[in-house]
């Protein structure tokens, strides 16, 4: 298998769509979101712990003796390093799960939430709690180790993205009223002051859009209002206001994105007609332009995402039958040759059917 491939890792320990992710202290934390098996709305938390230094688990190893007497390193040498570590993690360790309930369940039960990490503090924004959309957040300090309230946004929103940028919170877009409303406005929290402010909006409404900072940027990616768009716009702080910026190969909504070694790779979602992706892009800042990369192993909507050890890890969403997920997959960049073929064109414009909203319709039923 290509180091470049996408690679299941452990399941989760129950299925969830809509959930957002953050990296605090170096592991992976996915917080609430929906769970089709019990049409509930989660306040759970999981967290997906790394494993030790490799040079500890080369110790592991070479501890490790096969009953001829021969060295089990012997037996994995030239094997790409997660393969022994399920070696390891299976053989030895059959009952060993890397998820675990590390962090303590959210004061509310959110789906389709953002969330950021400023100052060691996990900050949780919005969404939907099964009967209405939300304006109110919380935060996860990690070294009190516990949850607390913070300033409430100024509008509801389910389906927003956020990020830090410029040491402040960022909220952009999402949906409001039941709904009804897809924004294009955003806000700021000052962690400082404790007070959310009005930010400039973006160009054009979105919902279900993903967020990152690149290179100092912020940028939001995708989403949909009345149809599902493959535009991208960033953030000018000089004049204060938003710019386009090379649209996406495929209108996505609902997809997820991490930024690995200075480029923001965008996993999945679902295009214009409705269907469900595992097709993935990765937008490189230098080059302006976006390019293909490896499908993932299914399709994803309403996944989350997060970017650890220069890799990205996509966790649970729905696939192309509608059935919500627990498992994972990683991808590791390394090595991938970009197709030129696969590159957009800065000035190509998406173009897409109206939003059907049946999607919405299920987080509601």
């Amino acid at each position: 298998m290509s180091l470049s491939e996408w690679r299941l890792i452990p399941e989760m320990n129950i299925k969830r769509r809509g959930a957002c992710a953050a990296v605090l202290d170096g592991n992976v934390i996915v917080m609430g979101g929906h769970n089709s098996d019990h049409g509930t709305t989660l306040k759970s938390c999981e967290t997906y712990q790394r494993m030790p230094d490799f040079y500890k688990l080369l110790l592991i190893i070479q501890r490790l003796h096969r009953s001829d007497g021969e060295s089990l390193l012997e037996h994995l040498a030239g094997l790409p390093w997660d393969i022994v570590v399920h070696v390891v993690r299976f053989v030895y360790l059959p009952t060993a799960n890397p998820w675990h309930s590390t962090i303590s369940d959210m004061p509310t039960a959110r789906s389709f939430a953002c969330s950021a990490v400023l100052d060691r503090q996990l900050i949780v924004i919005g969404g939907y709690n099964g009967r209405a959309t939300l304006k109110s957040c919380e935060m996860y300090d990690a070294d009190q180790k516990q949850w607390c309230s913070i300033p409430d946004m100024t509008i509801k929103r389910w389906g927003a993205c956020a990020a830090i940028f410029d040491s402040k919170l960022i909220v952009m877009g999402g949906t409001s009223n039941h709904g009804s409303a897809t924004l294009k406005s955003c806000e700021m929290y000052d962690p400082v002051k404790r007070h959310w402010h009005s930010f400039p909006s973006m160009t054009i409404k979105r919902s279900d859009a993903c967020a990152a900072v690149l290179d100092g940027n912020l940028i939001v990616i995708g989403g949909h209002d009345t149809k599902t768009l493959k535009s991208c716009e960033m953030y000018d702080p000089v004049k204060k206001q938003w710019c386009s910026i090379p649209d996406m190969i495929t209108e996505r909504s609902g997809a997820c994105a991490a930024v690995v070694n200075g480029k923001v790779h965008v996993m999945g979602g679902d295009d214009e007609t409705d269907t469900n992706l595992k097709s993935c892009e990765m937008y490189d800042p230098v080059q302006e332009h976006w390019c293909s990369i490896p499908d993932m192993t299914t399709e994803r909507w309403g996944a989350c995402a997060a970017a650890v050890d220069d890799k990205v890890i996509v966790m649970g969403g729905v696939d192309h039958t509608g059935l919500g997920l627990k498992s994972c997959e990683l991808y590791n960049p390394m090595g991938k040759k970009r197709s030129p073929a696969s590159v957009c064109s800065k000035g190509s414009k998406g173009h897409g059917q109206k939003r059907d909203a049946k999607k919405r319709q299920r987080e509601r039923e």
